[in-house]
């Protein structure tokens, strides 16, 4: 089978969901793995990334291209583009990968203009984020609301990521899957990398007597800096370090401590260094369409953790602690923490139960189904 991957995030991004589907997917099938173009504009206005199109190999099985962005608008632009003529450029350069594919996968709504240009082809779409929620500008917010609606009434198959949406999306399409996120198999053996060992990670130079909070990922508008202040009256020995890209101001305080984003390779080793774990998120409109990798990585590695209630985390409501409201934290942090497992045989059950190779199967099963080889 051989599919073209219109992905939401680039490949060498933070490894999330889409890279994980599109590495193990390619063991058996031929991926495409189609990167969001870079517009002239935005590399104007921004820079970092060339505008430039890729085309290189990752295996045997696994090719990552992106557009070239010279004659493409910013994405926001599309919702005065009544023409759909701001795709054009792009279906002209990424026709060659994508004709001869079985199966269009797209977890973007964002490329629905670029892949309803492709016809008689088997559409998938993985709701993965409220994309248009998250989204700042206000006609980029409109464009995407409106693309995925086309693209749910277009599909031939949707996985969702949460309950939440799949309660909303299965009264408006029959083929509707929940896929929630997962955690590698192997995951909890990464912990002995080296990164443990050198002793500048080594529980971040903090001593002994200290109780290290631990946060691993994006810190942005959604992160509740209410629950660190909690965290850091409760007890002077409690530390907070948090890892990750940090898009908005820094908590200034001498036991709060940012570090710069590690390597994929490394987070087991990083996590493994926290005494208690953070999912520390606003309670907002978007809060129960996370199913949060972090939460799975957390658990796998047998490590406490404290995160706010939703849809998705009540699920391991006997593993994790829990809190609906801020001040609820104080009596977690007074009545103390314990592993999340008591025993080898129930972390690794947990993480046969929710690794991405175990969520694989469901997809392959489903795409075959899609094709008529069941």
């Amino acid at each position: 089978m051989k599919i073209a991957y219109f992905a939401p995030i680039y490949f060498d991004y933070l490894k999330q969901r889409p890279q994980h589907f599109a590495e193990l997917l390619s063991k058996d099938h031929e991926i495409i793995y189609i990167e969001p173009t870079i517009s002239l504009m935005r590399y104007l206005l921004k820079g970092g990334t060339s505008f430039k199109g890729i085309d290189y190999q990752i295996s045997s099985n696994l090719k990552v291209v992106r557009a070239g962005g010279g004659c493409t608008l910013h994405k926001s632009l599309d919702y005065f583009d009544l023409l759909n003529i701001n795709s054009i450029s792009e279906y002209f350069q990424l026709r060659k990968y994508v004709n001869d594919c079985d199966i269009i996968w797209t977890g973007y709504p964002g490329w629905y203009n670029v892949i309803s240009r492709y016809k008689d082809k088997k559409l998938v779409y993985d709701k993965m984020d409220e994309d248009s929620q998250i989204a700042t500008n206000y006609f980029l917010k409109k464009s995407l609301k409106s693309k995925e609606e086309k693209l749910i009434r277009s599909a031939d198959l949707i996985f969702v990521s949460c309950q939440k949406f799949f309660d909303q999306i299965r009264e408006q399409h029959s083929n509707v899957k929940l896929l929630q996120n997962g955690v590698l198999v192997d995951f909890a053996d990464f912990g002995c990398q080296k990164l443990q060992t050198e002793s500048k990670w080594k529980r971040f130079g903090l001593g002994q007597e200290k109780n290290i909070f631990g946060y691993v990922g994006t810190i942005s508008h959604w992160f509740d800096f209410d629950v660190l202040n909690i965290i850091l009256q409760a007890d002077p020995n409690n530390e907070i370090v948090l890892i990750g890209n940090n898009v908005i101001p820094e908590m200034k305080h001498e036991r709060v401590h940012y570090i710069a984003p590690v390597k994929k390779e490394q987070i087991p080793g990083v996590i493994e260094q926290f005494d208690v774990c953070l999912y520390n998120f606003k309670r907002n409109d978007l809060l129960d369409t996370i199913n949060p990798v972090k939460i799975y990585e957390y658990l796998a590695l047998n490590k406490p953790v404290l995160a706010v209630r939703s849809m998705e985390t009540s699920q391991f409501e006997d593993q994790l602690m829990l809190y609906d409201d801020p001040e609820d934290v104080k009596a977690i942090l007074s009545a103390g923490w314990d592993y999340p497992f008591r025993s080898k045989e129930e972390q690794k059950k947990f993480i046969d139960d929710n690794s991405w190779e175990n969520r694989i199967r469901l997809v392959e099963k489903e795409l075959n189904q899609l094709q008529g080889r069941i």
